[in-house]
């Protein structure tokens, strides 16, 4: 008999600007386990608000972000891939029961892909040459 499933999610706020914020609906959605049709967790029940305040937040911190380095990006992007590698299993299991698919393809789904991709952009922030003189 499978296990039953336990709450794996519950993040009832989005980050918004720095902030983590409560959706501007006061609601929430069920994350289901398809396999036991049983509520794993809740995610925030987001209204056209809170999308327009994401929108102009990333609008604002893009002037500051296209002013660093590639070495500042790098740094930047290994400080998440780490922080993802440290929580992998956790993401792992939660999307497997969300999903419904065996823990060891989400590992490699979940956080694999995006480690591995997060490692690769760090290496071309390192080395990609960001000013370029061009003449005619």
């Amino acid at each position: 008999m499978a296990q039953e499933p336990t709450l794996t999610y519950d993040r009832r706020e989005n980050l918004i600007g720095g902030t983590w914020r409560l959706p501007s609906t006061g609601r929430y959605d069920a994350v289901e386990d398809p396999y036991h049709q049983a509520t794993i967790g809740l995610a925030p029940s987001s209204a056209a608000d809170d999308v327009s305040d994401a929108i102009g937040a990333a609008r604002d911190a893009a002037a500051q972000w296209s002013a660093t380095t590639g070495a500042e990006r790098a740094e930047f992007i290994d400080r998440i891939r780490v922080g993802l590698e440290s929580r992998m299993e956790a993401f792992a299991r939660c999307w497997s029961q969300e999903v419904g698919i065996p823990v060891s393809v989400a590992r490699a789904a979940t956080a694999g892909l995006p480690i591995s991709s997060l490692r690769s952009s760090a290496e071309l922030a390192r080395s990609m040459p960001w000013d370029t003189e061009m003449s005619n």
